[in-house]
């Protein structure tokens, strides 16, 4: 069956608002199609209307649908908080039938647990079983409703930064997501030093997440092949933190080291100005940084080529800041010198 196109095109009022109507069917005709905005750049959060009346929810570029109207009847999509003077363009692709043979169409749910949000990313984890809020984080205000369907309002507002979350009834199931993003790794900040930097601190780490991962590839002004990074948390500067760690490398073979009430933790060994041109992946991981239970662990892996012969470096490490503090601040450095300009630091957070 072939199918028809319709475009309709509106420039947002100063009210932020912007309606997108097309035209209605013949009397006798059904369309049954779907609806995409071409031009949306972010989560916007768009309506659709068959006659006036609501009939579903979409975000962003997704394609949003079933659609139905019959002769007479107008399907407008519509929107709300946008700049003014933007315009846009929704496109309605659809079959045409008589209505007395067109069978019923109706938006199709998204599945229980699975919610889309901003520009049709979905949460995948939420289990609701009942009309559950969700709320922009750090945000008391609920920005809408979400029935076990997974239909309902979600309505975009303009909070930094760009997180949701979600919660069924008496904040249980809490999921969080970057607004467009995925659940999993969510990018905090990333600094690349421009020019040698004696540290890298990362402060007000937002207190939403859960775990947070640190991506380094960095290298070390020392003269000589290695060196290391260490890292302090929340301005920590005392003799509170214990870490022990597996060296592996071609000339040593495996070796252990540990070490108690240091006044910083040892990452990994980085390459150093020596060791010409190279730079050394660093990964840290610190579960559960804002819960206030435990002292905070936390496990990091390293390698260079260390000048190839000889010098290569494997370590695994695991260690402590014997605080039990959320963490807000994490600064890492090294001890014996600046770090090199092209050096890229990635903190993560996975939810």
């Amino acid at each position: 069956m072939p199918t028809n196109t319709e475009i309709a095109q509106g420039t947002v009022k100063a009210d932020g608002t912007v309606a997108l109507t097309f035209q209605s069917p013949g009397l006798g005709q059904t369309w049954t199609g779907v609806v995409t905005v071409a031009n949306a750049v972010g989560p916007e959060t768009w309506r659709a209307n068959v006659a006036g009346a609501y009939w579903g929810t979409f975000f962003g570029t997704g394609t949003f649908g079933v659609i139905q109207c019959s002769g007479g009847e107008q399907v407008s999509i519509t929107a709300a908080g946008l700049t003014p003077g933007a315009q846009f363009q929704a496109t309605y692709i659809f079959f045409v039938l008589p209505t007395d043979k067109a069978p019923p169409a109706f938006p199709q749910p998204v599945p229980s647990g699975s919610i889309a949000l901003g520009g049709g990313t979905n949460i995948t984890n939420a289990v609701w079983g009942q009309a559950s809020t969700a709320k922009f984080a750090g945000s008391g205000s609920p920005i809408g409703v979400v029935t076990p369907s997974g239909i309902g309002d979600l309505y975009v507002d303009d909070v930094s930064p760009a997180m949701w979350q979600a919660t069924g009834p008496a904040n249980t199931n809490w999921v969080q997501i970057a607004a467009g993003g995925s659940i999993g790794l969510v990018l905090i900040q990333r600094q690349v030093l421009s020019a040698p930097a004696a540290n890298v601190d990362f402060a007000n780490i937002p207190q939403i997440y859960e775990n947070l991962v640190l991506e380094c590839l960095v290298a070390s002004a020392l003269n000589n092949v290695n060196d290391n990074l260490v890292m302090q948390l929340n301005g920590d500067a005392g003799a509170h933190y214990n870490y022990d760690y597996l060296n592996l490398s071609q000339s040593a073979g495996a070796q252990f080291f540990d070490s108690a009430n240091a006044t910083f933790a040892i990452l990994g060994d980085i390459e150093a100005s020596n060791s010409t041109n190279r730079a050394s992946t660093l990964r840290l991981m610190i579960p559960a940084y804002r819960r206030t239970t435990f002292t905070k662990s936390y496990r990091s892996e390293s390698g260079g080529i260390a000048n190839l012969i000889g010098g290569g470096v494997d370590q695994q490490l695991w260690g402590e800041w014997t605080s039990t503090a959320a963490i807000t601040d994490l600064k890492v450095f090294s001890p014996n010198a600046n770090l090199v300009a092209g050096s890229v630091f990635s903190l993560y957070a996975e939810t």
